[in-house]
């Protein structure tokens, strides 16, 4: 009897030994390069004619027009490397930055930059 209950708690402790340990996996976030979502794939380096940038900070704000295509290559190639991490609703008053695109064909548009998301369509978006 003592070597059947020996046998058994030796089956249960192998049992239990042997057990797959469960892994929750965390939600895949699909990471998007943020120059080409569709509100910026028409914003490419050829047609931008100009950038009015606009900086937020605690000391106010401050415009400054760049049309020197070196500035407006180097800006372009770092907003291209920027990624979508995920949804936040983090907010922050005194770090914004405002690209305004003047693009060729006469038409605009603006990506803004808060602390250390993107804001789109009123939402605001983890970058990396």
């Amino acid at each position: 009897m003592k070597k059947i209950l020996l046998v058994g708690v030796l089956c249960m402790g192998l049992f239990v030994g042997c057990k797959k340990e469960t892994k929750i996996e965390e939600p895949k976030v699909e990471i998007k390069k943020v120059m080409l979502l569709d509100e910026y794939k028409d914003i490419t380096l050829d047609k931008i004619e100009s950038i009015n940038f606009i900086k937020f900070t605690e000391a106010g704000r401050e415009d400054e027009l760049i049309t020197d295509k070196d500035r407006i290559r180097n800006i372009y190639n770092n907003l291209s490397e920027l990624v979508i991490k995920g949804e936040t609703e983090q907010a922050c008053e005194d770090n914004t930055e405002v690209y305004e695109f003047k693009l060729t064909d006469g038409t605009s548009s603006k990506l803004e930059i808060e602390c250390d998301w993107v804001i789109i369509n009123n939402k605001r978006y983890l970058i990396k």
